[in-house]
């Protein structure tokens, strides 16, 4: 097993790592390096090589050709030389990439593990020593230490002869990330199933013949088209993950209620939050939706702040409060507790009169809120004299007094619209805008004008502009 900090293997794979060219304990190998490497302290940073990564721009793909061209004039022209093309554009990226934060590429050598390169093993001796005779690159072998049962896999890092002959290609390394790149993965999503109609049992119901239903259509197909223009991935810049997300609509009941936006398979909509925002320093995970990038961009999430009780509150037609926040403004009682309180409210359609066991688990897993020491009566009194509207008949505020239990999905349709009406006009622009449900996920540089239009977009559906939360990645990640 490879750990992707040090590069030290267990037993379970050390003997796949035992580089025919490396040092046989570990008193050899740091005697070797400290020779060799003033510079190395053990153990370095490291990361496999990607095998899949490809050369996307012309600079990129000039490079590798002139050292295809090395290699072949080196060890003589072989069969299926697109192999060599692909396996060398991915070693070549990942030296790059990994250059990009400062650490070495790692690839077992070892007769079994190179077995499974996928360029397959002998091309890459020969990669390794034609650029290691031209000083393009720097080995440190792998090992594997009888005595201690463990070792190290070969690692591999590029040399600034290896830098300024990218220069002269016009390729830096620190934008390493622009240049190469994952194959781009698109779901392609039929006509038929772009906008799925449902009924409160999930089985899916025929769209309706109508002018509104091919208006949709006609919409969510026109916005995978143009999400299928950009590059959209996650995860550090080294190890950068393409998602291509194309999208359908879900709809329950008719077409005004539910609607969401759902990528197909998950994609980014299934990721963590984001753990960094303008209100708080939560720490960055390199694989949250803070690592977002469209094009190589580093992404912001734009959040509406109580989506449903913002739209409550603009059909009610009674004014946010100033703090934005309207779960944070019922004396005594914990946001986290208001929050359950409503969203129970909404779903039943009326007051709850206990709390759900999914409630009191989730609050406690995640705040170490104990919710059963709340009493919902008292919750339920203290929020209605804070906001009096949620006292009133909440179906019959909605439209749907004989249908209670659909007010969940008819805030989520006047939701729908305006996170609808939102990414089609920055589509209209130029700039794509990734739904998130009550959310937008845009290019930082985008953000102050996907703010307004979604603010725009609930002010125009639900009567009220929103509070906007923007959420922010780390930059240099």
């Amino acid at each position: 097993m490879l750990d992707t900090c040090s590069g030290t293997v267990t037993t379970s794979t050390a003997r796949l790592d035992h580089d025919p060219l490396g040092p046989v304990s570990f008193a050899e190998a740091q005697e070797t390096r400290a020779s060799q490497f003033p510079t190395y302290s053990h153990p370095t940073r490291s990361r496999p090589i990607s095998w899949t990564l490809q050369a996307r721009t012309v600079e990129a793909k000039a490079l590798c050709a002139e050292l295809f061209r090395r290699v072949e004039e080196a060890e003589g022209p072989g069969r299926q030389r697109d192999k060599l093309t692909l396996g060398l554009e991915a070693f070549v990226g990942s030296l790059f990439l990994h250059a990009h934060s400062g650490e070495w590429s790692a690839q077992a050598t070892g007769n079994e593990a190179l077995a499974q390169v996928p360029m397959g093993g002998f091309r890459l001796k020969k990669i390794r020593k034609v650029f290691t005779d031209a000083g393009l690159i720097e080995v440190l072998p792998g090992f594997f230490d009888e005595q201690w049962g463990a070792g190290e896999v070969t690692k591999f890092r590029a040399t600034p002869d290896l830098l300024q002959i990218a220069s002269t290609h016009g390729l830096n390394w620190r934008d390493a990330w622009r240049h190469f790149g994952w194959p781009r993965r698109a779901h392609n999503v039929p006509r038929e199933d772009a906008v799925i109609l449902r009924d409160l049992d999930r089985s899916r119901l025929v769209l309706p013949d109508t002018d509104l239903a091919a208006q949709l259509t006609e919409e969510v197909i026109a916005f995978n088209d143009f999400a299928k223009g950009f590059s959209v991935t996650h995860g550090p810049n080294d190890d950068a993950r393409d998602i291509g997300p194309q999208f359908h609509r879900i709809f329950t009941g008719d077409l005004a209620k539910h609607g969401r936006w759902y990528a197909v398979g998950g994609g980014y909509q299934n990721l963590p939050a984001c753990r960094r925002d303008e209100e708080n320093g939560a720490p960055f995970s390199d694989y949250s939706r803070s690592s977002l990038r469209i094009d190589g961009e580093l992404c912001v999430e734009l959040d509406v702040r109580a989506s449903h009780l913002t739209v409550i509150h603009g059909i009610a037609g009674e004014p946010l409060p100033a703090s934005g926040d309207p779960y944070a403004v019922v004396e005594g009682v914990p946001r986290e507790v208001a929050k359950v309180w409503v969203s129970l409210r909404v779903g039943q359609g009326r007051a709850p009169s206990q709390w759900s066991r999914d409630a009191v688990e989730d609050l406690r897993s995640k705040h170490g809120i104990d919710l059963e020491r709340f009493s919902v009566a008292e919750v339920g009194k203290a929020i209605r004299e804070a906001m009096p509207f949620l006292g009133r008949d909440l179906p019959a505020l909605l439209g749907i007094r004989d249908e209670p239990k659909l007010a969940s999905h008819v805030l989520m349709g006047i939701e729908a619209r305006a996170v609808t009406s939102a990414i089609l006009a920055l589509m209209d622009e130029g700039i794509l805008a990734l739904p998130l449900h009550d959310a937008l996920v845009v290019q930082e540089r985008h953000a102050d004008r996907a703010k307004e239009a979604l603010q725009l977009g609930y002010l125009t559906e639900a009567g009220i502009t929103p509070t906007v939360r923007v959420k922010r990645g780390v930059e240099g990640q």
